[in-house]
């Protein structure tokens, strides 16, 4: 014996597996459930940010400022204003929210700014509040030092004249500090002086609060603060690194022969004189330093942010302590904010696309991550942690986002809704462990606590517990398709069942005998024929009818081939004492399944009762699609019709009973509706002509 064996394309092979693996209860429920955990709300980030309490100021131009300025853990509340002598002043609450007393200066805020800081210079454990004012053409600066509340000690120091433009003495400053803090170890009190269109003056300046003098450098040319301090030398005397941009001004040139229209590098000595020669860079932008110190040898990195690349071009640089260029790596254009330093890395945020790049000391590129473009960075420790968060707070002011120091676990926070302009914003300590993120614009102030969010722990048993539930439920789902398969075979069995009564009927020995006994009879009458044809034609049927048992429908075209054939073997039987006519419409699909034995049962009774006695028979089959996209089958006779004891013959005639009961079940099975039903034939004077069997089933719109 010769064994084919059909061989399996690994095409196909690996394209049933992918569907059964695809198709697995396990795999089902972990894809639903990861869709799940990704939109589902910031409930189990590592932090939360939750909004606190909203507080109303009272007042014109109010600027609110927290600062823990005794030592104690808590926070002050400081609001800064104009008094009704149009000087600069200030409320000092203590940490309860408690008025301690109002505290005024000898001149007037700059315009525009009402800006103050607060730092330990005389290192005594207690902070100092610094604002500089200005009288006429000069610029002071105004130290308050609260010694026990509300005993506030007040020292005032010359710093600087400046030059008036358009009748207005106007000038912006810049300390070391802001709403969020980086530098909370220094102790040397420095601040830088930028004039606008009148460019004088333009220094740094330190503060000696034991002398109430002031020292200052000499003229810087660019918008400059001494944004990062470091000992660069080894000399136990801080350096100070500038950083700022290059506003573009032509009235420098009275002070200085550097132009506004380059960017300049700038270190400072602890005497604030130049460590080196200002670099120039010939091209508006903006630069930042900071120092480097690896293998015990200390080098300067920097960053020149270009606003005009066809002139110049931005780049990450590194100096020696006398200035000189040691490496430079070209960066694309863009925007860029200040350096930051994490231990040995630098960082550099890129505001027009929000990648923060991390290099090492030697400028290569050692990682880069996409945070929020068009924001303000800050990297501090905001939650007594020991480790650093970045802070970015969007151009707009509508949002803050803070991260990880390793930019993980990313929470964000809408503060659109906090009315008013003029945002500042800051942190307001409570106590030792617990802080608030404070928000004020216009005379509101919202107060939001971030802290680690209790639920991050659970969050994976949480996960498990979404997945487990979704297999609980697609279980459920597949238990249910199991019983609905197993009703849907409990019917198929059943119309099987009735339609193997019906096959009783149509191979009964009654009929086999009467078709055995009209053979015979026409071989003895020599009539050897139409013996043959009725041989063949039985034998059509039996094999026809033996080959469709187990089927539960069949063809339209099928079931028409089977009641002609039938036909034709009762013709023959019944000696051609009827006559018969099949029409088929030409728009029936003949391939449509229908239930099996539709036409033939009636077949089957219009033989049986339906032909006349006294005239020659006529049995006509009809099937056409109505206006209703309904099939019609006619079945018409010409006998007797439906007279009182045929209706109750035919009532009672199990054919008829096992087609409705088939015509029912195929209903429930396949949503198809099937009925039929019995009419006699009528003329116009009511006489009987026949009885009509019609049986309508609906179609779907395919069919």
């Amino acid at each position: 014996m010769l064994i084919v064996l059909k061989q399996t394309k690994p095409k196909t092979l690996l394209k049933k597996n992918l569907i059964s693996f695809l198709l697995n209860p396990f795999v089902i429920s972990a894809l639903i459930a990861s869709i799940i955990i990704w939109i589902l709300p910031e409930y189990f980030s590592k932090y939360k940010i939750n909004f606190e309490s909203k507080e109303y100021v009272s007042g014109n131009n109010i600027v609110v400022y927290f600062t823990d300025l005794d030592g104690d853990f808590r926070s002050e509340k400081i609001t800064v204003h104009t008094n009704t002598l149009g000087n600069a002043a200030f409320n000092i609450y203590n940490s309860d929210g408690d008025l301690i007393d109002q505290y005024n200066t000898k001149g007037q805020y700059p315009n525009p700014f009402k800006r103050y800081w607060f730092q330990d210079g005389d290192a005594n454990g207690m902070k100092e509040i610094y604002t500089l004012v200005v009288k006429n053409d000069s610029i002071f600066l105004n130290v308050f030092e609260v010694k026990s509340y509300p005993e506030v000690s007040f020292k005032e120091c010359f710093v600087d004249t400046i030059v008036k433009f358009e009748n207005d003495y106007a000038f912006g400053f810049i300390n070391s500090f802001s709403g969020i803090q980086r530098h909370e170890g220094y102790k040397d009190v420095t601040f830088s002086i930028t004039a606008g269109y009148s460019c004088y003056p333009r220094n740094i300046y330190k503060y000696n609060p034991f002398t109430n003098t002031v020292l200052k450098s000499p003229y810087i040319t660019n918008s400059m603060g001494a944004n990062h301090k470091y000992d660069l030398d080894s000399d136990g005397k801080l350096e100070y690194f500038l950083g700022g941009n290059s506003p573009g001004n032509a009235n420098v040139k009275n002070y200085s022969p550097r132009s506004d229209y380059s960017t300049w590098a700038i270190v400072l000595d602890n005497d604030l004189n130049f460590l080196f020669s200002p670099i120039e860079f010939p091209a508006l932008g903006r630069i930042d330093l900071i120092a480097n110190n690896q293998h015990n040898t200390t080098s300067i990195i920097g960053i020149y942010g270009s606003k005009e690349y066809g002139k110049e071009y931005s780049r990450l640089f590194k100096l020696d302590q006398k200035g000189s260029f040691i490496k430079e790596q070209k960066l694309p254009r863009g925007i860029y904010s200040n350096l930051f330093e994490a231990d040995d890395s630098y960082f550099l945020y890129e505001s027009q696309t929000g990648l923060i790049k991390e290099f090492d000391s030697d400028l290569e590129l050692l990682n880069q991550t996409q945070l929020i473009p068009n924001s303000v960075m800050y990297f501090c420790d905001i939650n007594f942690d020991s480790e650093n968060e970045w802070i970015g707070v969007d151009n707009n002011w509508n949002s803050i986002t803070i991260w990880e120091s390793n930019f993980k676990h990313p929470v964000s926070l809408d503060i659109s809704q906090i009315n008013g302009m003029n945002v500042c914003y800051g942190i307001r300590y409570l106590n030792k462990n617990k802080l608030y993120l404070y928000f004020q614009r216009g005379n509101y102030i919202a107060y939001y606590s971030y802290t680690e969010n209790p639920l991050y722990p659970l969050k994976y048993l949480i996960y498990i517990g979404i997945f487990g539930f979704i297999l609980f439920f697609i279980w459920l789902i597949l238990q249910g398709q199991k019983l609905r398969e197993a009703k849907k075979r409990a019917l198929e069995h059943e119309i099987a069942d009735l339609q193997l009564k019906t096959l009783k009927n149509q191979v009964d020995p009654h009929f086999v005998f009467n078709a055995i006994n009209t053979i015979s009879e026409m071989t003895l009458m020599d009539n050897k024929l139409e013996a043959d044809q009725f041989i063949s034609e039985f034998s059509d049927l039996m094999r026809k009818t033996l080959s469709r048992s187990d089927k539960i429908t069949t063809t339209l075209e099928d079931e028409l081939a089977y009641v002609k054939n039938y036909l034709r073997l009762q013709q023959i039987r019944h000696s051609h004492k009827f006559d018969f006519e099949v029409q088929v419409n030409t728009n029936i699909n003949t391939k449509l399944l229908i239930p099996k034995h539709s036409i033939y049962t009636f077949i089957e009774n219009a033989i049986k009762y339906g032909l006349p006695k006294n005239k020659k028979g006529f049995i006509k089959v009809s099937v056409y699609r109505d206006v209703k996209n309904v099939l019609v089958f006619n079945i018409e006779d010409n006998g007797e019709g439906l007279n009182q004891n045929l209706d109750k013959k035919l009532s009672t005639g199990n054919g008829l009973k096992i087609i409705k009961q088939i015509f029912d079940l195929y209903s429930k099975r396949f949503g198809t509706k099937i009925d039929y039903e019995l009419t006699p034939l009528l003329d116009e004077n009511n006489t009987i002509l026949g009885t009509r069997a019609q049986v309508k089933m609906r179609l779907k719109k395919s069919d």
